[in-house]
């Protein structure tokens, strides 16, 4: 099956670079030397959108995902002990279960992938010492959006392997579902 071609607006193509940037970590950092601004010409490109098959799943991000990561983005700071409040909140999602190890026994769509394959938008769950575990939000390509991170009451992007090695925390997996509310489907 041949993709179909379809003609993007410059917003559109505009919010492609930065959903792929956020995926994979290419935009450079503001600032950065060699940094530079798309060029018109290349907004008034056609863009070829493969359909939802051909797309691997961690490349995959729902709308809901997009703003999660949005406004996940936008915070760099929450109260400490807070991980499934700030998850719930980022993926407008109620609340229903206290800590996100029940929250992730109660998940029905529970996954357990390589890092680099957890789609950006869904909740990760982890566990430690403590019973409650953490949860946070993938990024996509092996990274999330934690709160308590570099420090507590801080919300930073790290990692996922840095981030299990630093809170000496082990990976449980990663849900298509929070509190009974799909967050991501295929």
């Amino acid at each position: 099956m041949t993709p179909r071609r379809r003609t993007a607006s410059p917003r559109a193509l505009a919010i492609a670079g930065v959903t792929a940037g956020l995926l994979v970590g290419a935009l450079p950092a503001a600032g950065a030397a060699g940094a530079a601004a798309p060029s018109p010409a290349a907004a008034s490109t056609s863009l070829v959108l493969a359909s939802p098959e051909r797309v691997p799943a961690a490349q995959v991000v729902t709308s809901r995902g997009r703003a999660a990561i949005r406004w996940a983005s936008q915070r760099s700071s929450y109260p400490t002990r807070r991980c499934i409040v700030f998850v719930r909140t980022a993926l407008k999602v109620p609340g229903r279960y206290g800590t996100p190890r029940i929250a992730f026994a109660h998940a029905r769509h529970r996954h357990r992938t390589a890092f680099s394959k957890i789609p950006a938008g869904v909740p990760v769950f982890t566990a430690g010492r403590t019973a409650p575990g953490h949860v946070v939000l993938s990024l996509g390509n092996g990274r999330i959006r934690s709160t308590d991170w570099p420090r507590p009451g801080r919300v930073g992007t790290v990692s996922l392997a840095k981030f299990l090695r630093t809170w000496n925390h082990r990976y449980l997996g990663w849900s298509e579902d929070l509190n009974g509310v799909r967050v991501w489907h295929r």
